[in-house]
């Protein structure tokens, strides 16, 4: 009974994750000037299993630009994490 309680626990605690930049509409970073970002927005959501984010703040990145009163956006990072049951969704904006 205790192995199958310590295999559960390790497979509770266990995750993995991902962050990668999107591929349409990149700008060269050996063209940005880096002091140009002086803004950063990070807004997270959280979903069951696979599906998309139903709970915490929207992943969209207009609105959170909008939420977050920014004039111009230079990058956005997406990041993924995966637990046993749920996943967490972040979209990171950077810009002015």
């Amino acid at each position: 009974m205790k192995k199958y309680f310590l295999i559960f626990v390790i497979l509770a605690l266990s995750a993995c994750g991902l962050r990668y930049s999107p591929a349409i509409n990149t700008n060269s970073i050996n063209e940005l000037n880096i002091s140009s970002i002086s803004r950063e927005s990070k807004e997270c959501g959280y979903g069951l299993l696979w599906f998309p984010p139903i709970a915490g703040q929207s992943v969209s990145v207009v609105e959170t630009a909008k939420n977050k009163g920014f004039n111009k956006i230079l990058f956005v990072d997406e990041e993924f994490s995966w637990y046993l049951f749920f996943n967490k969704t972040c979209v990171i904006v950077y810009g002015q």
